[in-house]
């Protein structure tokens, strides 16, 4: 509970101009993809798997486009 009231004070602290607001905001954001990195770093092939189901869509998007512009 106390963690937490320091934490909303803290955001209190930065909101007091629109900048530091955004400079906040965006310092989270950095923090939650390192927490997101952390996490998929400790499986490789997590990244390996979801690069290759995109590409596997983007090739089946275009052979569908192919089909569907040549008849």
């Amino acid at each position: 509970m106390g963690e937490k009231g320091g934490e909303e004070e803290e955001e209190r602290k930065y909101y007091s101009s629109p900048f530091a607001r955004l400079h906040y905001e965006e310092w989270k954001k950095a923090q939650q993809v390192y927490v997101y990195d952390k996490i998929s770093g400790n499986n490789p092939n997590l990244l390996k798997i979801s690069l290759i189901l995109s590409l596997g869509g983007v090739l089946v998007y275009i052979i569908l486009m192919f089909f569907i512009l040549g008849q």
